[in-house]
């Protein structure tokens, strides 16, 4: 059985199910994702936290999305909260999906409406038979082997004696020869890490059709280990012409093996999950989206961090890394930092100013004065919602340094602008 709520959607006992928003689940249940919420507490990732809700307990999600394995292969699907309204199950599933699939670089046509609508029933079990899929089309097209040096001692001559060796061999052993020879096998980096990523998906999956397909392929890669350093061997993965029936499975090796993916855990008694932390996958998914639509000449520099608050003794302390820095040949244009966060523009600028932090503010002033020597655009990027999806007013720290509050179409994958802006942002924008 699987249970669907949204980020800071509840889960209680009592009552009945609201949406994404409250989700009733069995007494049995709730008992098991306490466990993992007190687990996870004591970590620097907590998934869950108690509260309460009309008086009874709850457990809230926080701002993980993705599945949470529960035990007899009950599962939690939290999904992203995009709208401070009801939003539909399937549309958040297609939001979170389309985010993905940008951020792991998988084609989004390679998830066809078929399989968005069986995600409803098994989000874990649509990703397996997707992959698999992927499986059948390089199996097809033949698994690549390569040339690896032996070196073995052996009861007959075969490929090059190690006459040294030989030499040095004690008496009576002679009739054992020292060789090396090259051997043709299927024991490379790719296919260890194939191997690896079909195992992994055998364990995930409880669907007698895809656990079949599994051992079918598994038999085809029987003489390959697995790997043992997925970092080590993804550095190793060849991108030559031979190889190209390989790629379309790089990004979901990299996902399914944990690489890029945060949080993941197997085995144990909480079953198979696959998570995310929402702030770390909208900010990936906002410069994807904005590096792909940049005009020539400007780059987008992530996470850039040479300049420092202040400077002590020739040293510089507090290192200052805003989220994106807009260059234009060598000239710094504009400062960007992505907020996953519902801004309400009906709030107003009164006392409750949006919802905006005023921390948020002093950190892009630090931004503005170190990077940009007080100069140019400052830009905090929100999701776009139904009360949020017009562009704020410029704020002015000084002359010359303005930020601007911007909403980020989810969907179109495009910043959204004041009419009339003129400035470095205007190719990056809808209107």
């Amino acid at each position: 059985m699987q249970y669907t709520v949204r980020e800071y959607g509840h889960l209680g006992t009592h009552g009945e199910s609201e949406g994404l928003d409250y989700v009733r689940v069995s007494p049995a249940s709730y008992a098991q994702l306490k466990e993992i919420a007190l687990t996870a507490q004591e970590t620097d990732k907590p998934l869950l936290r108690l509260s309460k809700r009309n008086n009874n307990e709850t457990l809230q999600a926080l701002n993980y999305v993705g599945v949470l394995g529960i035990n007899r292969g009950e599962q939690l699907e939290i999904l992203p909260k995009t709208s401070s309204v009801s939003q539909s199950h399937l549309d958040a599933r297609r939001l979170l999906w389309k985010m993905l699939h940008r951020v792991t670089d998988v084609s989004p046509q390679e998830l066809n409406e078929s399989d968005v609508s069986t995600l409803s029933n098994n989000w874990l079990e649509a990703l397996t038979r997707l992959v698999l899929k992927k499986y059948t089309n390089l199996v097809r097209s033949g698994i690549k082997r390569d040339y690896v040096r032996r070196e073995e001692r052996s009861s007959f001559l075969k490929g090059q004696l190690q006459v040294a060796k030989q030499m040095r061999a004690r008496p009576g052993t002679e009739h054992k020869f020292f060789v090396e020879y090259d051997q043709y096998i299927t024991d490379r980096p790719e296919n260890r890490l194939l191997k690896s990523c079909l195992l992994r998906l055998n364990r995930w999956s409880a669907s007698i059709d895809n656990k079949r397909l599994c051992r079918e392929l598994l038999f085809v890669f029987e003489e390959v280990p697995e790997s043992t350093n997925y970092p080590s061997d993804l550095r190793k993965w060849r991108a030559d012409r031979g190889m190209s029936h390989y790629q379309p499975l790089l990004p979901w090796i990299k996902l399914i093996l944990s690489y890029e993916a945060p949080v993941f855990s197997a085995g144990g008694h909480h079953g198979v999950s696959l998570l995310f932390p929402m702030e770390k996958l909208y900010e990936e998914y906002v410069f994807k989206c904005i590096a792909s639509c940049l005009p020539r000449g400007q780059r987008l520099v992530l996470q850039a961090a040479s300049e420092y608050l202040v400077t002590h003794r020739s040293n510089g302390m507090f290192q200052l890394r805003p989220d994106g820095l807009l260059t234009d040949g060598s000239l710094r244009v504009a400062v960007l930092d992505t907020k996953w966060k519902l801004v309400d523009s009906a709030l107003g600028a009164g006392r409750e100013k949006y919802g905006l932090s005023q921390a948020d503010f002093y950190q892009m002033f630090a931004y503005g004065m170190k990077y940009m020597n007080g100069q140019g655009e400052l830009v905090l990027i929100y999701p776009s919602h139904e009360r949020f999806s017009v562009a704020l007013e410029a704020f002015e720290f000084d002359k010359g340094l303005k930020l601007w509050v911007l909403p980020f179409d989810l969907n179109t994958g495009r910043l959204i602008l004041s009419e009339g802006y003129s400035g470095a942002l205007e190719n990056l924008s809808e209107r």
